[in-house]
């Protein structure tokens, strides 16, 4: 029925941590590509360094059986009118971050700084800073390593 030198491969659907942990590395690697590039898409890079670490830390949430909305309760927040999806607030919560083990306030303020270049970068009528955003990809690069997305 098929040539010799055809070979079937089984596809087993991805599991939601995989999912996320490819997304993470996905925007990661874009990042990169952005800032490597002659015109430097420096906004570009900001946002999508943010989103690989968030999506990092909800692969490992997941991972543990937490979900958004148990995220939520676990850190004391009201109830949103999403209650399935993942809040940028209950993420970069110092407890939440405790549970994928980012616990030094150095890390998380890493994460802090790399949410508040995202506004700017999506947000801001104003540019990210070059320098700002070379180093905030140093220090996604060591969170996502601790995550477990990028090698």
């Amino acid at each position: 029925m098929f040539p010799d030198d055809w070979s079937i491969v089984l596809v087993l659907p991805a599991s939601e941590v995989d999912v996320y942990l490819a997304k993470a590395k996905e925007n990661y690697e874009l990042a990169e590509l952005a800032v490597s590039t002659k015109q430097h898409r420096y906004n570009g890079a900001a946002s999508r360094m943010y989103y690989a670490v968030f999506q990092a830390v909800v692969a490992r949430l997941s991972e543990q059986g937490v979900t958004a909305e148990k995220a939520r309760e676990l850190c004391g927040k009201p109830a949103g009118d999403k209650e399935d999806q993942w809040r940028h607030d209950v993420v970069t919560d110092s407890l939440i971050l405790s549970k994928v083990g980012i616990s030094s306030s150095r890390e998380r303020g890493w994460i802090i700084d790399l949410k508040v270049q995202r506004v700017v970068a999506d947000y801001k009528p104003k540019n990210t800073e070059p320098s700002d955003v070379m180093e905030n990809l140093l220090f996604a690069k060591y969170l996502l390593r601790g995550l477990g997305a990028i090698r």
